[in-house]
């Protein structure tokens, strides 16, 4: 939330054109995920996980180590938790109680909580499914971040040394298939939530 708040990051992420939000959301957990599968986990992974039989990278293993459900929950959450602020105002608690709390706080009684994956797509990814042309265009945005998030965490150390020239800008081979993975997750929640509670 504090990162929504000051969008503005200093060097090395000023340098990359990298927004404050980026690393301390779902982006770094799918970006580092891509990154670690493209680089033998390099840099930092917690393990390096041997290749697949066929020579592949485990891009689930890393993609597991980096992006546990349980970590996407509280950055979606922390996304739908600043929207409700800005929203509606008040005091940070009475926000997060009428999100996490069932009772008489909300006009409907119901905690924000059981709409978290439709509040999350509605506020920063759009419905899912979408038609092609939606869904290019959402690939596109999302990925250019994520890509160059990664750019950010595989020149590591270095980058804050880059304060004038950052490596160009990269396409990485993973990307697309942690992207997918996260919007197909997001779309699974969002179903499993409109049938548990319409």
């Amino acid at each position: 939330m504090d990162a929504s708040a000051h969008p503005r990051a200093a060097i090395p992420y000023l340098t990359f054109s990298v927004p404050a939000i980026d690393p301390a959301s779902w982006v770094a957990d799918l970006g580092s995920a891509a990154a670690w599968a493209e680089q033998d986990g390099k840099p930092d992974a917690p393990r390096v996980l041997p290749r697949r039989p066929d020579g592949q990278p485990d891009l689930d293993g890393y993609y597991k180590m980096s992006a546990p459900d349980a970590d996407l929950v509280g950055d979606i959450d922390g996304f739908n938790v600043w929207n409700d602020w800005i929203g509606r105002g008040g005091s940070l608690s009475s926000v997060l109680i009428a999100y996490y709390y069932d009772g008489n706080v909300t006009p409907n009684g119901k905690g924000g909580y059981r709409r978290r994956f439709r509040s999350f797509l509605a506020n920063q990814i759009g419905s899912l499914p979408q038609s092609s042309g939606q869904l290019a265009a959402t690939n596109a945005v999302w990925q250019k971040r994520i890509n160059r998030f990664n750019d950010l965490f595989a020149a590591g150390a270095m980058s804050a040394l880059l304060t004038f020239s950052p490596p160009a800008r990269r396409q990485w081979r993973f990307t697309p298939d942690v992207f997918a993975r996260f919007l197909q997750w997001l779309e699974d929640g969002a179903r499993t939530e409109t049938s548990r509670f319409p």
